[in-house]
């Protein structure tokens, strides 16, 4: 193996790197090979450190990368109080089936079983957006969280909060969604589905479902939003 030398330097194996530098740290280095200095030996093990640092640094960046795509996400939060124990409204999101019924930008949502569900969002132009979703924690009367599964169409993830009041049966409402394209560029049917996606809509949607659960009723022309046109799902 070719060591260094003022002519060339290639960076010889770690292993007897290492052997060297602890023999000249004991003051019992071996008879160099021709052209090999001690300082040469150094700047060869500090090339090879820097080399694993490098390394080392671009595999922790690479781990980064799937949290720093989140930045491209499409955020939406809103809240509101709902006079109803906190009991029945978590019940009512538990069951996922039902949010159709109050969020204008879902078509449906299918029941696969344990902790999965099958969503259907509505995109532009009477396109569709699918996912699977499962939830990822569950405190009964305290907090639902999910998130979609691999191969879904967008990235998704959520959570919703159920905080009590004691002196009345309302229950404050919380509620966070996250929208990302999957990879590093949206399809145009997802493109237009992130630009349609606005607090406003989440707000509009919070107040059905709180007219839902308190009057058993959405009030007329309350479906439509500035976000989502789709036609008014079916009850």
């Amino acid at each position: 193996m070719l060591g260094f030398n003022s002519r060339r330097k290639s960076a010889l194996n770690p292993d007897e790197l290492m052997g060297r530098a602890k023999r000249l740290s004991k003051g019992k280095s071996a008879k160099p090979r021709r052209g090999i200095t001690s300082t040469a030996v150094i700047g060869g093990i500090l090339g090879v450190a820097a080399a694993g640092l490098a390394y080392r640094f671009a595999i922790r960046k690479d781990a980064r990368l799937p949290f720093a795509s989140r930045s491209r996400a499409v955020h939406l939060e809103g809240s509101i109080n709902i006079e109803k124990p906190v009991e029945e409204i978590y019940n009512f999101w538990r069951s996922f089936v039902d949010l159709p019924k109050v969020m204008s930008f879902l078509e449906r949502i299918e029941d696969k079983g344990g902790d999965v569900t099958h969503w259907v969002a509505r995109g532009p132009l009477a396109t569709t957006l699918e996912w699977d979703s499962e939830v990822i924690e569950d405190v009964p009367n305290g907090r639902i969280a999910w998130q979609s599964l691999e191969g879904s169409e967008i990235k998704t993830w959520g959570d919703v909060k159920f905080l009590g009041r004691s002196h009345t049966r309302g229950t404050d409402v919380i509620v966070n969604l996250y929208f990302e394209p999957p990879g590093s560029l949206a399809g145009a049917t997802v493109g237009r589905f992130l630009k349609g996606l606005e607090n406003a809509m989440l707000m509009q949607n919070l107040r059905n479902l709180k007219a839902y659960l308190e009057a058993g009723e959405i009030p007329p022309g309350q479906w439509r939003t500035k976000a989502m046109s789709g036609s008014r799902p079916s009850a």
